[in-house]
């Protein structure tokens, strides 16, 4: 079960119940071989953003309802079946699995191949040499990140058009609300004509609240880490004490620095050594 918030307001706008098969009990060269997926690079996002004002373009954000499940499983897969489903003698059955359903290691791998086929054989996309979450398909710009996807042209009644091609593909898609304002977990504020601003405060406050650096009695620094300060480790020094998760924190900055924040590059990266 989860809910959805809206960066801006934090109002929850969806609320969320799937079906997840237990992959910690897949195994390697049973159930799956391989498990990467490709999403669009931070490069390719704030250049199309740019691209959009500089030639004010039009926009669509579109989202594919329950995704992954919309392809097809990709081999032959078996699970228990599930606490709240009653069957007369529940150790004598199984479910076999039909679609790519959550939490197979291979499911984003699986929903990404079914989808490029789709964008390219059949609605006539042309994917690009450079990333391979960007496509094109004559003045229309298509950019996927998993199952987020922004779709931009010159002309409302392409984009239209293109949006009702990928749905007579079979692809159960839906438009977002409110254009770019809330992508991939990033405020997108058009603040001029010229000029979009990308912050992510819930995010730094989820950071500084894993610190415990939000009480008052904190001290503030507005400059920069000393970029010629090495770290190391310290054999001699108290264990740590575990008071947050050094591992999620870390995660966190790395995805803050991609997407809004590339000033904190070389301070995440001395912290991520360790």
């Amino acid at each position: 079960m989860k809910c959805k918030r809206r960066v801006k307001t934090r109002e929850f706008y969806k609320w969320k119940a799937r079906l997840n098969l237990d992959g910690s009990k897949q195994m390697e060269g049973r159930d799956y071989n391989q498990t990467y997926a490709p999403v669009a690079t931070w490069e390719s996002i704030r250049l199309l953003l740019a691209m959009n004002l500089r030639n004010k373009w039009k926009t669509r954000q579109v989202d594919y309802v329950l995704a992954f499940p919309q392809a097809p499983v990709e081999r032959e897969c078996y699970m228990e079946i599930p606490k709240g489903i009653r069957t007369k003698n529940k150790g004598d059955y199984v479910l076999k699995v039909e679609k790519n359903i959550y939490g197979q290691k291979q499911a984003g791998r699986v929903w990404n191949q079914h989808l490029v086929r789709k964008l390219v054989n059949e609605v006539g996309f042309k994917q690009s040499e450079h990333d391979e979450c960007l496509f094109y398909k004559g003045n229309v710009i298509y950019l996927l990140y998993t199952d987020d996807s922004i779709l931009t042209g010159p002309d409302d009644e392409e984009l239209d058009r293109v949006m009702r091609e990928i749905a007579d593909s079979g692809l159960d898609i839906t438009q977002e609300e409110g254009g770019l304002e809330d992508f991939l977990g990033v405020n997108i504020e058009q603040t001029a004509p010229d000029t979009y601003h990308l912050s992510q405060p819930h995010l730094i406050e989820q950071i500084l609240k894993d610190l415990r650096l939000l009480g008052d009695d904190v001290a503030v620094k507005d400059t920069p880490a000393n970029a010629s300060r090495i770290l190391g480790s310290h054999p001699e020094s108290k264990p740590f004490d575990g008071h947050f998760n050094y591992r999620s924190v870390i995660g966190k900055l790395n995805y803050l620095e991609k997407s809004t924040r590339p000033d904190l590059g070389y301070s995440v990266h001395q912290c991520a050594r360790f």
